[in-house]
């Protein structure tokens, strides 16, 4: 009887050890990721700046993150020819992919 007693104990706490185990285990891998979101974001963040900085965009841009750590303009823009320009500044700081997501959301005052 007492020997049962222990091994249904001896039982619970290893099902008990691998659940806790398994679930810190996937939540530090979220941690972990976010983490990276954030120093890729970190990263590109002081190079967009300088480009948004500068006379022609300080006044109606700002900047933002989304879900992965990309950089997001937020604000408006004269005409789609701006926001091209924009976009061809921004690929030297942050690379073409990642200029043309950032400006998608800026709203084109023109249209």
């Amino acid at each position: 009887m007492r020997t049962s007693i222990l091994a249904i104990w001896l039982f619970a706490v290893i099902v008990l050890c691998s659940i806790l185990g398994s679930v810190c285990f996937v939540l530090g891998g979220v941690v972990a990721e976010q983490q990276c979101y954030q120093q890729y974001f970190s990263e590109r963040e002081q190079g967009v700046l300088g480009v948004i900085r500068q006379e022609q965009w300080s006044k109606s841009i700002q900047i933002g993150r989304d879900s992965k750590g990309r950089v997001v303009l937020l604000g408006s823009v004269d005409s789609k020819t701006l926001q091209e320009n924009l976009a061809i500044e921004l690929m030297t700081v942050i690379g073409k992919r990642d200029a043309y997501h950032a400006v998608v959301s800026l709203e084109v005052k023109g249209e």
